[in-house]
């Protein structure tokens, strides 16, 4: 009679470890992205700034605000990762500076050529940041 039961498939033993370091780093990202802590240790800092940033964008559910416009749903995104931005910013834009910098130099370089009939004008449009 127990040979007609069918059997249930047992999950492995790496699979369920697995399953369980995924449950710890999940509690841990929502732990630290809620904590007002202030780590001494960079390691400890960074993973903090990265599990709030991990939070905020992929996990945070975003208030309509009182409105309920886009505005209001932009600001409710933003308004956490305001922090988080400013320590995250120079991994976010790696190479940046060094783009723009290769850019302008292409561009001198055919203006002096000739190449270019007019003066070019350099418009940067970015987000209002300022990096003290």
């Amino acid at each position: 009679m127990l040979s007609s039961i069918p059997s249930m498939p047992i999950m492995s033993a790496p699979v369920a470890a697995g399953f369980l370091v995924l449950g710890i780093l999940a509690t841990m990202v929502i732990l630290l992205a809620h904590s007002d802590l202030k780590f001494e240790s960079p390691a400890l800092s960074a993973i903090q700034t990265y599990s709030k940033f991990a939070w905020n964008c992929f996990v945070k559910p975003h208030s309509k605000g009182k409105s309920g416009s886009q505005q209001d749903a932009l600001e409710s995104f933003y308004s956490a990762q305001a922090t988080v931005y400013d320590a995250t910013r120079s991994h976010l834009l790696r190479g940046r500076e060094d783009m723009l910098a290769l850019v302008a130099a292409q561009m001198r370089a055919r203006v002096n050529a000739g190449t270019v009939p007019v003066k070019p004008v350099w418009v940067d449009v970015r987000h209002i940041t300022i990096q003290l």
